[in-house]
């Protein structure tokens, strides 16, 4: 594996004079072109998308643009396959079990410490 490629996107073929991506400056990857519509959409299944975070773009640089998919195409299908992957039976199970705090922000502070956890 081509771990400098990993480091330009494009894993599996990295993109000739692509600029690198980092994950700690997603805000310097290049804006990706998305409609309004597909952001209001991908907003709603990728909290952390627009706004400040500039996640949307580290995404895009780091695998969208390995396709050649437009922005719109490439987030199209992760919104459509979002849609139709979680609401199958199990589908909560199985996602609970790989990614148990997918939760973009916690709703409320847990109590510190912990119950259970003694200070030193």
């Amino acid at each position: 594996m081509n771990v400098a490629g990993m480091r330009y996107g494009c894993a599996t073929r990295p993109v000739p004079n692509m600029p690198e991506v980092k994950a700690n400056r997603k805000c310097q990857a290049a804006e990706t072109g998305l409609s309004l519509e597909m952001a209001n959409k991908l907003n709603n299944v990728m909290p952390g998308s627009g706004g400040t975070s500039c996640l949307e773009r580290y995404e895009y640089a780091k695998h969208g643009v390995c396709f050649g998919f437009d922005p719109d195409s490439y987030f199209g299908a992760m919104v459509r396959l979002n849609g139709e992957i979680k609401p199958q039976p199990g589908g909560d199970f199985l996602g609970e079990a790989l990614w148990p705090n997918r939760s973009a922000a916690p709703t409320s502070t847990p109590p510190w410490p912990a119950p259970g956890v003694r200070r030193a």
